[in-house]
């Protein structure tokens, strides 16, 4: 993400998200971001579902409201924060 908004000449994105959202580090906000981006890539890249040694059958991997309302809460707020930096 940092490297994109440098190509449209915003540098320094990681510290300015990192006073955004005021923290001691940016692994608070980067963390919650690759989970999310992982969690994404299962779905789309392995079809959901869980790796199975030989024989075994195929099983979804399981995803709750809670867990996708946490994901939104925090992009719509990472997106917020972004907003205000790119203003």
């Amino acid at each position: 993400i940092e490297y994109a908004f440098e190509l449209l000449g915003i540098t320094g994105l990681k510290g300015k998200m990192q006073t955004a959202y005021q923290a001691a580090s940016a692994k608070e906000f980067q963390e919650p971001l690759d989970k999310i981006a992982k969690r994404r890539n299962q779905i789309v890249h392995e079809a959901d579902l869980v790796r199975h040694q030989r024989g075994g059958g195929l099983r979804y991997r399981p995803i709750s409201r809670t867990s996708v309302r946490e994901a939104l809460d925090f992009l719509v707020g990472f997106v917020g924060k972004l907003e205000t930096i790119v203003a």
